[in-house]
């Protein structure tokens, strides 16, 4: 608990990014990676293993680009280091993995960037999304990867609108939006794209007994996707004693080439 009160007074956060909880969710999220390690592992393992689907069908190989990088667990950033002329990291916040593969390799780069480009908009409580257009007239892009952000993207935006008073409608329909565009955005690139993404999450109980299932995408229009799998992301114990968490997520490879089949 200590180290996550440090990591969250010592992070690199934008000021209306810290108040809407941006650098608190990342150590959060930091922490529940180290202590559920274990059961995350399979999912994180199939995450890169899109990735390297998607790394092998490149036919060049300039510049890579991992937007809302996180913490870089479910991208094989030394792959793409190896195998591409640049890496860019893209997020918000870069915690210690993030930088230490900057560290570690010379043609790897962090980017402060807001992947909506709408939050600090959403901040003065403007409940508009932006077209993002970021890389787009980047010519050397060669990977777009956008791994396990599409269903983040409105969560603390949503949080941070209802608790200054719009309704919950009004802020699921901002942030039903904010992954709209983001799909639209990644259909953007003259580039090959890898997008894994929650689709759903399903709510048991002890007994492991479906007792709910939720969208994790807000009703937003999915593109499609090749592969599924199950991510047993919240165990007993994790949010309550009652109930464990499991995702269902989707995935491609190559987005144009399942837009199209």
């Amino acid at each position: 608990m200590i180290r996550e009160l440090m990591s969250w007074l010592t992070v690199r956060c934008p000021r209306h990014l810290r108040a809407m909880g941006y650098a608190r969710e990342i150590v959060a999220t930091e922490a529940r990676h180290e202590r559920l390690a274990d059961l995350w592992a399979p999912h994180l393992s199939r995450c890169r293993a899109v990735v390297g689907q998607a790394v092998e069908q490149c036919r060049d190989r300039h510049r890579a680009i991992v937007l809302g990088a996180g913490l870089v667990a479910d991208t094989p950033v030394d792959l793409l280091a190896d195998l591409f002329g640049e890496v860019a990291l893209v997020d918000v916040v870069h915690l210690g993995a993030a930088r230490d593969a900057a560290k570690r390799h010379a043609n790897v780069h962090l980017i402060a960037h807001d992947v909506t480009e709408s939050l600090r908009d959403i901040h003065a409580l403007k409940l508009e999304a932006a077209a993002p257009a970021a890389f787009l007239d980047d010519s050397q892009i060669d990977l777009v990867v956008s791994a396990n952000i599409a269903s983040q993207l409105p969560l603390l935006p949503m949080h941070h609108l209802e608790r200054h008073g719009v309704s919950e409608r009004d802020s699921e329909a901002l942030g039903q939006r904010l992954i709209t565009a983001h799909f639209h955005w990644l259909s953007q690139f003259d580039a090959q794209v890898a997008l894994i993404t929650d689709i759903e999450r399903i709510i048991r109980n002890r007994d492991n007994a479906t007792i709910g299932t939720v969208t994790a995408l807000l009703d937003a229009e999915v593109p499609a996707l090749d592969e599924d799998w199950l991510w047993e992301i919240e165990p007993i114990g994790e949010v309550d004693h009652g109930h464990r968490v499991t995702n269902r997520v989707g995935a491609t490879a190559n987005l144009k080439k399942s837009a199209h089949a």
